[in-house]
Order: C-alpha cells, then sequence, then structure tokens
C-alpha cells in the first residue's frame, strides 16, 4: 500500500518505530503497567539499572538486556559493573551507553519515581542531559510523566491537570488544546506559571527551545509526534 498523505505516512512510521526500555531498581509498582504495554509494544532492547535487571524475571521479553552498574542494589552479576566509588549515577551510565548502542529516540522508563526525592530529581535531570543530546526523543517515565527534547510536538493525552517543568530557562509556545495559552514565552527555571495547566483531549501543540517534562494527573498512554 502507498501512502500520499504525509501526516498519516508519518503516523504510521511512528507506529513502527521501536523503543527502548529502561529498567530502575523501583519497577516493582509498574510491573503490570509494563506487562500491559510489552504485549503491544515494539522494543528494541532493555537495558537495567542495576537492581532493575531482577525485572527481567517478572516479565517474559524476547529481545536483549543488558545490565549496568555498581551492584549496590542488586547480588546478580551485573554485564557492565562498575566500582561503587564513581563519579555519575548508573543511570547517567546507562544512558551513556545507550547513546552508542541504540538508535532508539523513543524512551519507556520504568522504576525510576518514588521512595527518595534526591533519586527522583538527580534521575529526571540524567533523562533531561540524555535528550539534549538527540533530536526529536522522548521519555515516558513510569506512569505520569512525559519528557520531550527541544523542538515543536504535537501529542495527546487524556483530559487532565498537567504542569510543565522547565529545567532552565525556557522559550515555550503552547497551542491547541491547552488551557492556557502561549506564544513565545520566556519562562524560568521551574516556572510557576507553568503549574496546573489543563488540556481537553483535542491535539496539543508545544514548542520549546529546551527539553521539557509534562506532568499529568492522568495516566500518559501514547508518544507524541516531532516535527522540527
Amino acid at each position: 500500500m502507498v501512502i500520499f498523505d504525509p501526516e498519516i505516512k508519518d503516523f504510521v512510521q511512528s507506529l513502527m518505530e521501536k523503543s527502548l526500555w529502561i529498567w530502575g531498581p523501583l519497577y516493582q509498582s509498574s510491573i503490570n503497567l509494563a506487562s500491559q504495554e510489552y504485549a503491544k509494544a515494539l522494543v528494541e532492547q532493555h537495558i537495567a539499572v542495576d537492581g532493575g535487571i531482577l525485572a527481567r524475571t517478572n516479565i517474559a521479553t524476547k529481545e536483549k538486556w543488558t545490565s549496568i552498574g555498581d551492584g549496590d542494589s542488586c547480588d546478580d552479576d551485573l554485564d557492565i559493573q562498575y566500582p561503587e566509588d564513581k563519579n555519575q549515577s548508573d543511570l547517567a551510565l546507562a544512558l551513556e551507553y545507550s547513546r552508542h548502542h541504540t538508535k532508539a529516540n523513543l524512551i519507556r522508563a520504568f522504576g525510576f519515581s518514588g521512595e527518595r526525592l534526591d533519586h527522583h530529581l538527580i534521575g529526571l535531570a540524567c533523562f533531561k542531559r540524555h535528550l539534549d543530546t538527540l533530536k526529536g526523543a522522548q521519555a515516558r517515565i513510569d506512569g505520569h510523566c512525559l519528557m520531550l527534547s527541544p523542538g515543536r510536538w504535537k501529542g495527546h493525552l487524556k483530559a487532565s491537570t498537567v504542569s510543565l517543568l522547565t529545567l532552565e530557562e525556557t522559550q515555550l509556545s503552547l497551542s491547541g488544546g491547552w488551557k492556557w495559552q502561549l506564544k513565545d514565552k520566556h519562562c524560568k527555571i521551574l516556572d510557576d506559571l507553568l503549574l496546573s495547566n489543563e488540556c481537553n483531549e483535542d491535539e496539543l501543540t508545544l514548542n520549546s527551545s529546551k527539553s521539557i517534562i509534562l506532568w499529568s494527573q492522568e495516566p500518559i498512554e501514547a508518544w507524541w509526534k516531532f516535527y522540527d
């Protein structure tokens, strides 16, 4: 079948794009969600961050797994073992490995939310720095968080309250199904202007000069489309 409509062609290609799944040590609370998603996902490979390798015994997969870390949250032998005394987190090392061993621009991450707030915040910063190095990349982290690399994006969310988190000063435009829209607005780091926006189920458009985080009260279940 030949598809002539560019938007339909892009949509079909997006459905065929494989994702990289990254597993963190706190995967247990997400294993049911992951199992449901895996049944209909196209996955390139799995990277386990230290104790995240234990997820492999809880979900039946057919793709390659690579485990990376210092072993402080896991007794299993890891594929790539680092000393506990090091200058990077296990997640940062795993993302660095992925840049050289996968072409996936879709990252599905499980097991990085909850427990220690410092780990959660530093983890978000690691994903943000990783997306900064890629064009048209996005990461869905656990159930309610979507991170987008710089550029213009379109997508859908369930009707919900949505906060947008800027980890550096950012020029931001919002249009479409957003209740409060912006046009090339200069936003500060973690700007409170972006707290508790609302969206309906119409198409949402977002244009950001820097990587940005969307946190929705409703689960985020779909990838967005990158335009430029």
